[in-house]
């Protein structure tokens, strides 16, 4: 086995999980607006304090 190979197989490694983390990321986040954006529907923030008659 070359000295290489080891190394490559770890860079590629890394570049595996560096994608997943990325794709974990963008999903949290994703996820995270969704449940903000169904709270807001549900719970609408009240207009009282406002000078609504």
């Amino acid at each position: 086995m070359h000295e290489t190979q080891p190394c490559a197989i770890l860079a590629h490694l890394d570049r595996q999980l560096a994608e997943n983390d990325t794709i974990g990321i963008y999903l949290r986040l994703q996820r995270d607006a969704v449940q903000k954006a169904l709270t807001e529907v549900e719970y609408p923030p009240s207009n009282s304090g406002r000078g609504a008659v």
